[in-house]
């Protein structure tokens, strides 16, 4: 039997970490360069969403042989693709629930993530106590701008940015982490599989 072929992980892996940089930027811009989240801001972040929803979902297909960092992928790809298509549509409205959905979808990321590190200590990844203790922090910080947003303790522009540079950096070290370790993980046993077809 041949060996399989490795699929899109490699792929999948780049695109993620790309668009994690995408996400940190927006943040930054967000959090320094923006006053309101007025038509221009708001296209910009309708453009990230879909940049994400598009990249999860592509990572979810991606034949990854644990699926740690893609596992929950598909349905976060839809819910930020329906945040960049609701902008787009009600761009007028958008100011006033895109910093709770972005908040909402920091702290649901946060969340998937502690899931992840439990899932990682199963397979015998050592850095899972700092997977953890940064989805620990980031669900907090994703809890935080809900809030916020909620009660009015801040400008929204404020919460989005600080959410999205959170969530940026997050998903660019447990991407290039995690996808890398898997990836080792699944060379090996392809290898091993080709000398037990050679032993028949």
């Amino acid at each position: 039997m041949k060996r399989k072929k490795s699929g899109i992980v490699p792929q999948a892996k780049a695109i993620n970490i790309a668009v994690a940089g995408v996400v940190f930027v927006t943040g930054v811009f967000l959090l320094c360069f923006s006053q309101l989240l007025e038509s221009r801001d708001i296209f910009v972040v309708a453009g990230m969403s879909i940049l994400v929803g598009a990249a999860k979902m592509f990572g979810y297909f991606s034949n990854d042989m644990y699926r740690l960092a893609f596992q929950f992928d598909f349905a976060t790809g839809l819910f930020m693709s329906a945040i960049g298509v609701l902008v787009i549509v009600f761009p007028t409205s958008a100011a006033v629930f895109v910093p709770l959905l972005l908040g909402i979808y920091v702290m649901l990321d946060g969340m998937q993530k502690i899931q992840i590190a439990l899932d990682a200590k199963k397979f015998g990844i050592s850095k899972w106590p700092l997977i953890l203790s940064t989805s620990i922090v980031l669900s907090l910080v994703g809890i935080l701008a809900a809030v916020s947003v909620l009660k009015e303790l801040a400008e929204p522009h404020v919460l989005c940015g600080a959410a999205l540079l959170a969530d940026g950096c997050e998903n660019i070290w447990i991407t290039a982490y995690t996808v890398r370790v898997r990836a080792t993980k699944k060379n090996l046993l392809d290898m091993l599989e080709e000398k037990e077809d050679d032993n028949e």
